[in-house]
Formats: structure tokens, sequence, C-alpha cells
């Protein structure tokens, strides 16, 4: 695992077809086209569920690709929430060598298990976070508002890149933007 700022992250993202927008928070969006997406809404899981998630987003794609994640948002919730989640971010940094006070890492393939560790916590407080294959071929927004969003990258297909998490409940649309409004689970 290393860790990366915010500089190094919208360096990536322009030599990806990606556009990083900063207007207080990171808003990445395909610039050449509208890619389709997939949703998968969270209003009914269960924390008991999100290690099952975190495992499959950990392991989108069968390949030996990097990934990248990046905390998009924090201080959503209470302090008590908040601390907790910020101690353990955190302490996973400082344990797999990274810099506690980054909000972003890079994990080889062979960190699957500890990017899914990462995730989990995310999932868990609620958190907004990026989660990216170096290589362009996907881009993920799991988000505070009880969604996440995988795009595939230009020349990929969602259905290959989503076939770890496709047993979960989710509907497909096609836009530029990661997040935004959204269907609830019950209109999809």
């Amino acid at each position: 695992m290393t860790a990366i700022d915010l500089d190094w992250l919208c360096g990536w993202a322009a030599a990806h077809g990606l556009e990083a927008a900063v207007d207080r928070l990171l808003t990445l969006s395909y610039v050449a086209d509208v890619s389709e997406h997939m949703v998968i809404p969270l209003e009914n899981a269960r924390a008991s569920t999100f290690s099952s998630l975190a495992h499959g987003l950990a392991n989108l794609l069968h390949d030996d690709g990097r990934r990248i994640l990046w905390v998009r948002q924090t201080g959503i919730w209470g302090d008590e929430t908040e601390n907790m989640g910020t101690e353990a971010v955190r302490s996973l940094m400082i344990a797999h060598g990274g810099d506690p006070e980054s909000r972003g890492a890079i994990f080889e393939a062979g960190e699957s298990v500890i990017l899914a560790v990462f995730l989990l916590v995310i999932l868990e407080i609620g958190w907004d976070a990026y989660l990216l294959a170096e290589s362009g071929a996907y881009a993920c927004l799991v988000s505070h508002d009880q969604y996440i969003e995988i795009a595939a990258g230009k020349g990929e297909s969602l259905a290959e890149v989503t076939e770890n998490v496709s047993g979960w409940k989710h509907y497909q649309t096609t836009r530029a933007t990661l997040g935004g409004p959204h269907r609830t689970a019950d209109s999809a």
C-alpha cells in the first residue's frame, strides 16, 4: 500500500479520461462519453452484509491490477462515529506503511483483503470514497447517501467489471458523472 495525495489522484484521473473537479469535494466525471453505470442501493443493507460487499468491491475484475482508494468525504456524522472512523483508518494506514494523514492509497493486487478492510470501515462509518482501477477499467463511488455506483471505463464491459457484486440488488443507468440523485431500490 502506498499513500497518495490529491494532486497525484487528479493527475491519474486526467490520464485516464476522467475530469477531477474540486469544489469543496472531489467529483470525478468521464470526459469523452457517457458510460453505463451499475447502482447498488444500500437503504436496506445491514452492517452484517457489508463484509461480503467490501470483499466483492475489493475484487472487482479478475486481474492483477492495482486499486486506488480515495476517501472523498468525512465529517458527515457525529463526533463519536467520526472519531472511531478516523482512528480506524489512521491505524490501518500506519499498520500497512501508509501516511496516517493521507486520504488515499494505492493497493497492490495482493492486498485485496487489506483494501476490503478499508472499504468495510468506510461502509460501516458511512463515508464517501472512490475506488478506482489504476488501469482505468472502472470507477466506483461509495456514498454516504446509501448507494454504491460503479462505472466501466471506456472499452470495458460493465457486466465483467461488476461480476463479483452482480448478486446485489441493483439497477443500471447511463450518465457521465459518478454520484448525484438516484432512484431508490423501490423505484428501480
